[in-house]
């Protein structure tokens, strides 16, 4: 068990660490933030949240930053170029749609080969934020 986990409750959270930090500065930056995608740009709020908790999953730091956001990006690359290429290029339907959402999955199930991209999870829910509010068929 790490070193970490053997600590009790109480003394891991009356440490300050980079924890605490990342709980406020997440927290104070919602703020604006809701404020902004709600009531300024009225986008959906969750997709930054999805992209919060992936920083979260892929490490935290910087590292996790960029693998997490690298992994996102492709996901939402993945979901645009779908978009594209059924319906200008294979001119739309399901079975279209479906086999090249399968191809992009097969490669966002590949990014563990790629140290930027090893975040896979990430890949997966690129794809999911983009083509949630694109794909309502």
């Amino acid at each position: 068990m790490s070193q970490r986990r053997q600590r009790s409750l109480s003394a891991r959270l009356a440490g300050w660490d980079e924890t605490w930090a990342l709980a406020i500065v997440f927290g104070l930056a919602s703020i604006p933030w809701t404020y902004t995608f709600v009531a300024g740009l009225s986008l959906p709020l969750w997709p930054s949240f999805i992209a919060s908790a992936t920083f979260y999953a892929a490490g935290g730091s910087i590292e996790g930053l960029k693998r997490g956001y690298a992994s996102n990006a492709a996901g939402i690359a993945y979901a645009a170029a779908t978009l594209v290429i059924v319906d200008v290029f294979l001119g739309g339907g399901v079975l279209a749609l479906n086999v090249v959402v399968g191809v992009f999955m097969f490669l966002a199930s590949l990014h563990e080969y790629v140290p930027l991209l090893s975040f896979t999870p990430g890949g997966f829910s690129g794809t999911r934020r983009c083509s949630a509010s694109t794909l309502r068929r």
